[in-house]
């Protein structure tokens, strides 16, 4: 009974010491940088962890460089090591157009947080917010900002805002500077994929205002979808008096109740504002009419697939082969993400017989999305992304192809 009070005392020393807790173990793309690092001796600019696939885990993002025989930097690489295993890099291209060092992104939420990368010359910046999955990176924000204008494109929100700035750059009135006011308009970016429709914007009249009573005397909606190869536009009419097309010729056609598409050409030998314009109507036995205003440059094209699910509803099918995605040849990161995006303009001409007596259009550019990815990817000629295998060095990477 006497050492009844001391038995808990000799109890804890008599128990074996707790182990102190295990470090983490490193990321295989931690252990296999670490390793050419130590061996190859780059210049690592920055190295940080961010989830970029939005899986949860921490990704691995470093920028690094050669120093060259004459001492001077050479080009920057950036690598991008997902915890699921796929590991990305961009650099070793000869560019004019060179990137600012990458940072860890601030206090941003989960779904916002992107690789940002930040380009700039004398005259123009840009700002690309990437994500990855599997296949490499995709692009979910851009900034293009050049003399007076700058455009966001926020691929979250599916929202574009163009502020431009009414003051010349070479005016230089100070009294003038501080009057000046900024030109803010907003418009839609669709992302079509396969997955869900994507919905234009709400028609608008855009002509014969005076004789339009509202939607029940003539409306649009339209709903864009990825299949396959085909970008498919299904159009919902709405009008008090459907007026069908007497025969197929384009008088006809015009006269009566008809819809109006026009997106730009892809055609390299096309003028770069080119259009194609086609029109879709239907007969009184529902057979659907197509026919071009605006032919593409190809003649030999021939009209896409159209089919009228209802007597107010008309689908038509156009090949993703049409709408223009490469850039041109002047395109480059500052320009090429706004300026040639697909754009298409659909347009109701509500007709009584005799002629167009309403128009109601509506417009959006918008991104295709390849089947199993949440955002688009960019084109190589705009950012060369390579797939790293285990085998390869740094300093492949930075080697110019």
């Amino acid at each position: 009974m006497v050492f009844s009070h001391w038995l808990p005392l000799l109890t804890l020393l008599a128990a074996p010491p707790s182990s102190a807790p295990l470090a983490p173990r490193p990321s295989p793309f931690a252990t296999w940088f670490d390793a050419r690092v130590k061996e190859e001796k780059p210049e690592v600019f920055t190295r940080y962890q961010v989830d970029l696939d939005g899986d949860g885990r921490d990704d691995e993002v470093v920028c690094y460089a050669f120093k060259g025989a004459d001492g001077f930097i050479g080009n920057s690489v950036v690598l991008v090591g997902l915890a699921r295993g796929e590991r990305f890099a961009l650099g070793g291209t000869e560019t004019t157009d060179a990137f600012d060092i990458p940072s860890p992104p601030s206090n941003a939420p989960d779904s916002s947080k992107a690789l940002v990368l930040k380009y700039r010359n004398l005259t123009n910046y840009a700002e690309l917010s990437l994500r990855f999955d599997q296949h490499g990176p995709m692009l979910m924000q851009f900034v293009e900002s050049g003399h007076q204008c700058t455009e966001t494109v926020n691929l979250q929100t599916q929202r574009a805002t163009m502020r431009c700035s009414n003051l010349d750059p070479d005016f230089d009135d100070e009294d003038f500077v501080s009057e000046k006011e900024d030109f803010v308009t907003e418009t839609t970016v669709l992302l079509v994929s396969n997955v869900d429709s994507s919905t234009l914007p709400p028609g608008h009249v855009s002509s014969s205002q005076k004789q339009w009573t509202g939607n029940g005397d003539a409306g649009l909606k339209v709903r864009l979808r990825r299949r396959g190869d085909m970008l498919r536009v299904i159009a919902q009419l709405e009008d008090d008096r459907m007026v069908p097309s007497k025969d197929a010729t384009p008088k006809a056609v015009l006269a009566a109740d008809h819809l109006e598409l026009w997106w730009a050409e892809r055609e390299p030998t096309a003028p770069s504002d080119a259009q194609v314009q086609l029109a879709v109507a239907r007969t009184e036995a529902g057979t659907p009419v197509a026919m071009w205003l605006r032919p593409p440059a190809r003649k030999d094209t021939s009209l896409p697939s159209v089919r009228w699910t209802s007597p107010a509803q008309v689908e038509v099918d156009l090949p993703l082969s049409w709408l223009p995605r490469k850039p041109t040849a002047a395109g480059n990161i500052y320009t090429h993400l706004s300026s040639r995006r697909p754009y298409l303009f659909v347009a109701f001409s509500d007709g009584d017989g005799e002629g167009q007596e309403t128009l109601i259009r509506t417009f959006a550019r918008f991104f295709v999305v390849k089947p199993g990815r949440r955002y688009p990817a960019l084109e190589q000629s705009l950012q060369y992304w390579q797939r790293v295998s285990k085998q390869a060095t740094l300093r492949s990477l930075a080697t110019v192809p």
